[in-house]
C-alpha cells in the first residue's frame, strides 16, 4: 500500500495502481517532445473539467464514438478525444497544429451534428472548447510552437491522472 497526497486529499493506492502509474509515466517518456506537450494539453483539460466543471460537462460524451445511426450522414471524419489521446500515445502528431486540427474537428463535428438536436451538448462542447483553448495557450504559442516556460518543470512532468475512460479518473488518480 502506498500513500499519495494531491490537493490536500489523501489517496491510498494499492500496488497494482502504483505500477499502472509507473507504466503510464514510462510510456509517456518514450514519446516525442511534441506528443508529450500535446499530452499535457489534453490531460490538463481533462483535469480542469474533473476539478471544476464536472457538473457542467459530460466529458465521457466526447471520449467515445457517437452511436446514432444517422451520424455518418452528417459527419465525414468522425473523431473523439479518445482517438486524439491514442494518437498522442503513439506519437502520431508530427506538429502541434495537427493535434489542434484533430481537436477542432471534434468540436466541429459536435456543432454540425448536435446543433438544433442536442443543444445541451453544444453548450458542453463550447465550455470544453474554451477550457482546451486555455490549456493549449499555456503550452503553445499562437504559431503552434511550444512556449518557453519559466518553470523548471516541463508541463508533461506533472501527473494529471489517467484519462477519463479509466476507472480511477473520478478519484483523481
Amino acid at each position: 500500500e502506498t500513500r499519495w497526497t494531491m490537493d490536500d486529499d489523501e489517496y491510498t493506492l494499492d500496488t497494482a495502481e502504483t505500477s499502472q502509474i509507473a507504466y503510464h509515466r514510462r510510456c509517456l517518456m518514450k514519446l516525442s517532445e511534441t506528443s508529450r506537450l500535446c499530452y499535457a494539453v489534453l490531460m490538463s483539460t481533462f483535469e480542469t473539467v474533473r476539478k471544476y466543471y464536472v457538473d457542467e460537462v459530460n466529458l465521457m460524451g466526447f471520449c467515445h464514438p457517437v452511436d446514432d445511426r444517422d451520424y455518418r450522414k452528417y459527419i465525414k471524419t468522425p473523431i473523439d478525444l479518445r482517438v486524439v489521446y491514442d494518437k498522442i500515445m503513439v506519437s502520431a502528431y508530427d506538429t502541434e497544429r495537427a493535434f489542434l486540427s484533430d481537436v477542432q474537428t471534434v468540436w466541429s463535428n459536435c456543432l454540425t451534428y448536435c446543433q438544433g438536436r442536442y443543444d445541451n451538448v453544444v453548450v458542453e462542447m463550447q465550455t470544453l472548447s474554451k477550457i482546451f483553448e486555455g490549456e493549449y495557450e499555456k503550452v503553445f504559442n499562437n504559431d503552434g510552437s511550444s512556449s518557453k516556460n519559466t518553470k523548471s518543470k516541463a508541463p508533461y512532468d506533472e501527473w494529471f491522472g489517467f484519462p477519463p475512460w479509466v476507472r480511477s479518473f473520478e478519484n483523481g488518480l
